[in-house]
Order: C-alpha cells, then structure tokens, then sequence
C-alpha cells in the first residue's frame, strides 16, 4: 500500500525544499555582489554625462571593498533576508517543480511571484523606500522581460559551450565536472550580457518612490538611453556577472547535496 512518502505531492514537496535550500545556500555568498551590482547601477542615474556629479562607486571589486570599509558584512549583505523569501519562492518552484511542470510559461510565473521580494531586496540595498501593496508588483514586466530573455539564451548557449568544450579533447567526457564547471562559467557570461539592460531597467523601476519616474519598462529604457547613453545600459557588469557565475555553480552543488539530504526523508 502507498505510503503518504509515495505521494507525487510529497516528492514534488522534497523537491521544492531542495530548490530552495539551494537557492538560499548559493545566494549567501553572492548577496554581497548583488549589492555591489545595485549601489553601481543606480549612480548617476538619468545624468547626463555633461552634468553629472563625481561617481562614489568605481569598479566591481573598489565597491565591494568600500561598502564593506563603510559598511562592514552588514552593509555587504543588506537585503539577505527578503533575498531568501525570493530564493524560496524563485527556484524553490522553478528548480524543484522543473520536472513535473515543464511548461514554457514557468520562467515567467517564477518572476510574477518573486517579484513582491524583489522590491524589498532591492530597496533595503539601495534606498528603504516603500511602495505599499501594489507597488509590490512594481516592475513586474521588467522582471519578466530580464527572465525571459536570460532563460532564452541560458540553455542553449550551455549547450553549444559544452560541445565546443568537448571538441577540444581537453575534458574526460560529458559527465565531467571540470566541463560543467567552466561551461557555466561561459554560459553565466552570456546571460548576464543579454540580461544586463533589463537588470539595469529593473533595478531603477524598482527604487523609483513616487512611481512617476518611468511609465514602464521601456519608458525606463528610452530615459537610460536619452540620459546616459548606451554603456548606462551595462552599469554593474562586472558585479553582475561576479554574482551570477558563482551563483548558478553554487546552486547546482547546493541543488545536488539537498536533493541527497531530501532523500533521507
């Protein structure tokens, strides 16, 4: 007789825990990147160049170092605890709910309910500004559209990384850890260079307080654009990438670890 450990309902529960223990484990030791990646995209923003005051923050790693000089781990960590609401909520259903569900619609569904905690993540990094329930969903599109098209590119330039990986000979087989390793490394390159300007776009929706600022996501592009000039569009790359490479790595070997740590139960 089926116990209630047989269940589907029970698995699909192991396997959402096991997302969103890995979620949570990756997102410890990147938060510090993703702060580093908001404080970089917000300076300067809608200045022109010809105006605008000197920049506080410099490189990736300067403000990495001056926000933890300033701040200490606190300031290089601000935002965690929302950061782990939408890590639950993110890949708590996208990774441990990919097998059964399967559906092109996903990616998006992921972002509409992660996006109340963005909002908080994003405004204890940058600002504590406070938008009410509403505003909750505040940038929504933009997160649907920086997911949308990061999770386009992200499978299939996995895909042709690793063969041409495997093509050099320089890798034991397609099981090798070694050739997974780098070929996200590559693939989390070429999702943060598709994903930046809507990152970019996303993170000042998202700090706007009265709302009037942008319209909407492309609004938000058309200003960036007029103001700033393309490369605004790439503010915080080199954070962003800093986060998002470790951040896939540690979540597959977090994933894996929880997944045999759910199998005890």
């Amino acid at each position: 007789m089926p116990t209630e450990k047989d269940s589907v309902l029970y698995q699909h529960f192991k396997g959402f825990v096991a997302g969103a223990l890995a979620g949570c484990g990756a997102v410890t030791f990147t938060n510090p990147w993703e702060v580093a990646k908001v404080r970089l995209q917000l300076q300067g923003e809608l200045q022109l160049k010809s105006n605008a005051p000197p920049k506080p923050y410099g490189s990736a790693i300067t403000t990495f170092v001056k926000i933890y000089k300033n701040e200490g781990i606190v300031g290089l960590q601000r935002g965690l605890a929302p950061a782990y609401i939408y890590q639950i909520l993110l890949n708590g259903s996208r990774l441990g709910f990919y097998d059964p569900i399967k559906s092109i619609f996903q990616s998006g569904i992921d972002y509409f309910t992660g996006t109340p905690n963005s909002l908080p993540l994003l405004s204890m990094v940058s600002s504590g500004a406070t938008a009410g329930i509403v505003g909750l969903w505040r940038g929504v599109d933009a997160s649907m559209l920086r997911t949308g098209v990061g999770s386009s590119v992200q499978l299939p330039s996995y895909e042709i990384i690793k063969s041409y990986l495997l093509s050099t000979g320089y890798f034991s087989g397609n099981g090798s850890t070694y050739l997974h390793f780098a070929a996200s490394l590559g693939t989390s390159f070429m999702v943060c260079l598709a994903m930046n300007p809507f990152d970019v776009a996303m993170t000042r929706m998202y700090n706007q307080k009265d709302g009037k600022t942008y319209n909407s996501v492309f609004d938000c592009i058309g200003k960036t654009l007029r103001y700033e000039g393309p490369l605004a569009f790439f503010k915080g790359f080199t954070a962003h990438y800093l986060r998002i490479g470790p951040h896939t790595i540690l979540t597959f070997v977090f994933l894996e670890q929880s997944r045999k740590l759910m199998s005890y139960f």
